[in-house]
C-alpha cells in the first residue's frame, strides 16, 4: 500500500468507528426519550457505517482477513445497542422489584 492508501484507509476506518459510536449513542438517547426522530438519526448513522464498510471493502488494499473482520464488526454493531438496551432494561427492572 502506498502512504496515501494507508492514510485513506485509516480515515475510512476511523469514520467507521465514529459512525458506530454515533449509532449506539443515538439509539440509547432515542430509547430514553422515546423519540422517533433520534431513532431515525441512529439508523442513518448505521447506514453511514454500512456505506463506509462498502467503501473500505471495495477501495482498500487490506487483506481479505481484515475485510472479513470489518464485515463481522458492522454486523455486530447492528445488534450491540439493542441487546445492551434490553439487558439494562431487565437489570434495572429486576432491581426495582427487590427494593
Amino acid at each position: 500500500m502506498t502512504p496515501a492508501e494507508v492514510i485513506m484507509t485509516a480515515i475510512g476506518l476511523a469514520l467507521f468507528v465514529l459512525a458506530g459510536g454515533c449509532y449506539g449513542g443515538l439509539y440509547a438517547a432515542a430509547m430514553l426519550r422515546s423519540s422517533r426522530r433520534l431513532m431515525g438519526t441512529a439508523f442513518a448513522s448505521y447506514a453511514v457505517q454500512l456505506g463506509l464498510t462498502v467503501l473500505v471493502w471495495m477501495y482498500s488494499n487490506l487483506a481479505m482477513s481484515w475485510k472479513l473482520l470489518i464485515l463481522a464488526s458492522v454486523l455486530g454493531y447492528a445488534f450491540v445497542p439493542v441487546v445492551t438496551w434490553r439487558y439494562m432494561h431487565i437489570l434495572h427492572r429486576t432491581g426495582e422489584q427487590t427494593t
